[in-house]
C-alpha cells in the first residue's frame, strides 16, 4: 500500500527529525512563557516548517538537517543572537532559504506543478528559476512579517533597509544553491 502524500515510512533520519519536531513543539509552548507572546508566531512558523519536513516526498535524510536549521533560526531570533554574532543572520537566511525552497519544490512536485527532476535542459533552468523565485518570494514574505512585528508587536525587532535587502538576497542565494543541488541529485538518480 502506498503511503499518503503527507507521510513517509519511518527510518533513522525521520526519527531524528521527529525528535526535532518534538523540540519545536516544546519550544512553541515554553518560549512564550519565558520570552513573551512574540515567540508564539515565530515558533508557530518553525513548527509548520518542521511538520512539512515530514512529507513523504521530502528525502528523509533532509529532514533532520532542515529541522535543525529551522529550529536554530527560531532560537537565534529569540535569544537575540543575530544582533550579537556578525554574519549569523545572513548564514541562517541562506540556509533557511535553501530549506524553504526545497520544501516548496517538493510540495510543487507532489501537487504536479513541477514534474520530477528534469535533465539538464530548459526545464532544468526553469526548475532552478522556480527555486530562486520561491526563495526570494518567501524571503520577502518573511521580511514583511518582520516589518509587521516591528510595527505592531515589538519595536525592538530589527528591520533596517540594508538588513532587509541582504536577508532577501541571502535567502535567494540559498534557494539557488538548493535548486542546483536538486538538479544534480536528479541527474544522478536518472543515470
Amino acid at each position: 500500500m502506498d503511503t499518503p502524500w503527507w507521510h513517509r515510512p519511518t527510518d533513522r533520519w525521520t526519527r531524528a527529525g521527529d525528535v526535532l519536531r518534538l523540540l519545536g513543539l516544546c519550544s512553541a509552548i515554553c518560549a512564550p512563557l519565558r520570552f513573551g507572546w512574540v515567540a508564539t508566531p515565530l515558533f508557530a512558523l518553525v513548527v509548520l516548517g518542521l511538520a512539512l519536513l515530514r512529507l513523504r516526498d521530502v528525502p528523509s535524510s533532509a529532514d533532520p538537517a532542515g529541522g535543525a536549521v529551522l529550529l536554530a533560526a527560531g532560537w537565534f531570533a529569540i535569544l537575540d543572537l543575530y544582533a550579537r554574532v556578525p554574519g549569523l543572520d545572513l548564514a541562517v537566511h541562506f540556509a533557511a532559504g535553501g530549506v524553504v525552497a526545497h520544501l516548496a519544490l517538493t510540495i510543487a512536485r507532489t501537487a504536479g506543478v513541477v514534474r520530477g527532476y528534469p535533465q539538464p535542459s530548459r526545464a532544468a533552468l526553469a526548475l532552478l528559476g522556480v527555486s530562486i523565485a520561491l526563495g526570494l518570494a518567501l524571503g520577502y514574505v518573511w521580511e514583511l512579517l518582520e516589518w509587521a512585528g516591528h510595527t505592531w508587536v515589538d519595536p525592538r525587532i530589527h528591520i533596517p533597509y540594508a538588513d532587509t535587502m541582504t536577508d532577501i538576497a541571502a535567502g535567494g542565494l540559498g534557494a539557488a544553491a538548493m535548486g542546483i543541488v536538486r538538479l544534480w541529485v536528479g541527474e544522478r538518480e536518472s543515470k
